[in-house]
């Protein structure tokens, strides 16, 4: 799997995350990236990791983010 990626459980396609538009969508909701790492149940340094793209997205962590911020599915990919 290559960095930025997200693969759902028995699922065998890949997909990118834009991590600019989550930027973007932490901005619009005036969110720290502490606030996001909450959210998803994760440490900050582990979403920072994931947002520079040196670790993978879980689908998971991706769908807490759509309903979160609003967006659709199709907004966070590349």
């Amino acid at each position: 799997m290559k960095k930025g990626e997200f693969m759902g459980k028995n699922e065998k396609k890949l997909a990118k995350i834009d991590s600019n538009k989550v930027r973007a969508a932490l901005l619009e909701k005036h969110m720290t990236r502490e606030d996001l790492a909450k959210h998803l149940g994760i440490h900050k340094v582990t979403l920072d990791r994931k947002l520079c793209g040196a670790r993978n997205w879980q689908l998971d962590e991706v769908l807490t983010m759509v309903k979160l911020f609003d967006k659709p599915l199709e907004f966070f990919l590349e």
